[in-house]
């Protein structure tokens, strides 16, 4: 470890339009904290079983990932092997405009 601190990640999912899952990831760590740059691991549901993708968070506040492999409606877990240090919390989503639209993001690190 280099500096003080862990990242605190908060993460919204919308719906992508033409299909596909956006992930809204913001690091809300207290201000005097420094903003991380690491890689994440996502693990999602498709039609012929788990699978992973990674992505890398930079040392931005917030940061919109764009995932049209993704379902709308799959189940999203990060960092399934639980190997960052770090704590997720998940935003409060809008009313789902249908139950699969209601599906939430799996925290193996809260």
């Amino acid at each position: 470890l280099e500096r003080p601190g862990y990242p605190v990640l908060r993460v919204t999912r919308t719906p992508l339009a033409g299909g596909g899952l956006a992930l809204d990831i913001d690091q809300i760590q207290f201000d005097a904290a420094p903003r991380f740059r690491l890689p994440l691991t996502l693990e999602f549901t498709a039609p012929d079983g788990p699978q992973r993708t990674q992505l890398w968070l930079e040392a931005d506040s917030s940061q919109r990932f764009e995932l049209p492999q993704i379902s709308a409606d799959a189940a999203v877990t990060l960092d399934p092997d639980a190997v960052l240090l770090m704590r997720t919390v998940e935003a409060a989503a809008p009313t789902p405009a249908s139950p699969a639209d209601a599906r939430g993001i799996s925290l193996k690190n809260p």
